[in-house]
């Protein structure tokens, strides 16, 4: 089991709840939203200690919400796992580069991304 705090950022419905339903039973507490600017106002008031976002969020990439991040003192050092079906290798190596901890290319199966989770959650202590 793992227990903290996550914060999923797509503009797609399907695959928030497909991340919630596949996250919430390993003990995180999973909370959704389509949009960059609710997330934002989300973190403002909760601590999380992952975020998971789409590279492709409507109008804004996952580097407009990785720089909005950068500029955000309480909440920068939250690792970011960024997913995609549709953006390129170039693209998640750059999402790196702006702060990204890690990429995982859609379709995912649960397995990987409860690993790809695992991996990058901070344990509470």
């Amino acid at each position: 089991m793992m227990t903290g705090h996550v914060v999923v950022v797509d503009d797609n419905r399907e695959i928030l709840h497909l991340i919630r339903d596949i996250l919430s039973p390993t003990g995180l507490e999973v909370v959704i939203t389509s949009s960059m600017g609710e997330a934002l106002e989300k973190m403002a008031f909760k601590r999380f200690n992952l975020i998971v976002a789409d590279y492709n969020l409507g109008e804004y990439t996952g580097l407009k919400l990785l720089g909005a991040l950068k500029m955000d003192e309480k909440n920068r050092d939250i690792p970011v796992l960024i997913v995609s079906g549709t953006a390129s290798k170039e693209q998640f190596e750059e999402a790196i580069e702006n702060g990204a901890s890690a990429w995982l290319k859609k379709p995912f199966t649960p397995t990987q991304l409860i690993e790809k989770v695992r991996q990058l959650i901070a344990p509470e202590t």
